[in-house]
């Protein structure tokens, strides 16, 4: 199948991630309007490509899509949660769609490079911290240096999880407000299922979390 330049923005602004068949072209048209824009575009099986679409209209936006990083909320003041994905993921990529659907939390997405981690754990601290986003969920091949730079930010406390109940326990002992995914080798269910119980269960952290962690600090 051949994709236009329209079809991919008629996808884009349906669930922010643009996800197509295996084997799917694009016309240059297409692929000028993805380079210009610096989309990265997803290839997966009919499963996920229906799990990031059926629940959106292709023509309209979503009423929880924000594509910039930087701003407020939204409007209604419904929280939000910044998220990154370090390479064209299809699997990783759905399950966020599938989330933004399923929420009344506004998803945004970071547009950083791969090669800047680092930046992106910064951005989603200074949004965590001034109020504007209330976490983040961050998919990535490898999590350990994803995992040092973001628990190295005050406002963040970013867990690392591949299972329910690793998750379930990180949220009962450090009210994680960041999820971190290595998505190699991890199927799209399971991705959905940690994305939606971590969204579900995100909230400050109580007054016993932030002296336990404030007196981490001191350690050297």
């Amino acid at each position: 199948m051949i994709y236009t330049a329209r079809q991919l923005a008629d996808l884009q602004r349906a669930g922010g991630a643009i996800i197509l068949p295996y084997g799917a072209r694009l016309t240059p048209l297409a692929k000028d309007w993805a380079r210009q824009r610096k989309i990265s575009i997803g290839y997966g099986e009919a499963e996920i490509i229906s799990a990031a679409l059926s629940a959106f209209t292709p023509t309209e936006p979503h009423p929880h899509a924000d594509a910039n990083a930087g701003g407020a909320p939204n409007s209604t003041g419904t929280a939000s949660l910044l998220w990154w994905v370090d390479g064209p993921c299809g699997a990783a990529k759905a399950a966020l769609a599938g989330l933004q659907s399923q929420t009344p939390l506004a998803l945004r997405q970071i547009a950083i490079d791969p090669a800047r981690s680092i930046e992106v754990a910064k951005l989603i601290a200074r949004e965590v911290a001034s109020g504007n986003a209330n976490g983040g969920i961050v998919m990535v091949k490898n999590a350990s240096a994803m995992l040092v730079w973001t628990n190295h930010c005050p406002s963040l406390r970013a867990v690392w999880c591949s299972s329910l109940h690793a998750l379930d326990e990180a949220t009962r002992n450090v009210t994680p407000n960041v999820l971190i995914v290595e998505y190699p080798g991890i199927t799209l269910p399971q991705i959905r299922n940690l994305l939606n119980r971590f969204a579900r269960g995100i909230r400050p952290a109580t007054g016993e979390i932030k002296r336990q962690i404030e007196e981490l600090r001191s350690c050297g």
